[in-house]
């Protein structure tokens, strides 16, 4: 069980399966080449390595290519393999105790190349609750870019629809926003609250709050609005195509 951890630690996409396969062909080989090749040491040592590179060589082809790690290197050219777990950017994030996983552990899973694994990440929290201060990005020695990690993850898991229950209002909010600037070319506090709340139905939050606000001016009840929202609209159709692509 301690080999392998060990081999698996260095191989996380291999499952216990695979490995014993691959210890299955060593062996035969080995017994194969040491039949017919038992005076010549040299050649022996040549087919066996000749063998194993062969082995591994498959095995790199046939790795699980619709992983997230696969698709985040195509769409993004961030690799993930790069990270070293050195764990700088979770001592530097300054919501990681509010994480269900750090940022560090994140990109470990995504390393594994592994389904479930996946599903994990999407389903966390930990990608929504990131502010994308990039921090990270300053204390990594590889200046690794996890803030667009978080991007490419939040994306796609609303395309998956799997989002973490926690992280739903967080959500609500952000489409909101958008759904407020895209309407108008303005941010519209009165359409964001009416948006998140019809979203959330959270009908009766911090509406004690809502009378000072008005009272002092801070809540307007008609949208301001820029001069040519054509030019808006252009901006999210483009940003809308692009993402489809």
């Amino acid at each position: 069980m301690d080999i392998y951890q060990t081999v698996i630690s260095h191989y996380p996409h291999w499952s216990k399966i695979e490995l014993i396969a691959v210890v299955i062909v060593m062996i035969i080989s080995f017994i194969i080449l040491d039949r017919f090749y038992k005076k010549d040491k040299i050649n022996k040592i040549q087919m066996f390595f000749c063998i194993l590179f062969i082995i591994y060589f498959i095995h790199v082809n046939m790795e699980n290519k619709e992983c997230i790690s696969c698709d985040l290197e195509q769409k993004t050219g961030i690799d993930v393999s790069y990270c070293y777990q050195c764990g700088k950017c979770t001592a530097g994030c300054v919501l990681s105790e509010e994480m269900d996983y750090a940022p560090s552990y994140i990109l470990r899973l995504l390393q594994t190349k592994n389904a479930q694994n996946d599903r994990r990440v999407l389903s966390s929290n930990a990608i929504w609750i990131c502010l994308n201060c990039e921090n990270c990005i300053a204390r990594c020695p590889k200046e690794f870019n996890i803030p667009k990690v978080m991007d490419y993850l939040r994306e796609r898991s609303r395309k998956e629809r799997c989002i973490h229950k926690e992280s739903r209002p967080v959500v609500a909010f952000h489409s909101a926003f958008l759904e407020s600037v895209k309407r108008t070319g303005r941010l519209y506090e009165v359409g964001l609250v009416a948006g998140f709340k019809a979203r959330t139905l959270r009908l009766t939050q911090d509406l004690n709050v809502a009378p000072v606000m008005f009272v002092k001016g801070k809540l307007n009840l008609f949208p301001e609005r820029v001069k040519d929202e054509n030019k808006i609209k252009k901006i999210f159709a483009q940003t809308i195509e692009k993402t489809q692509k």
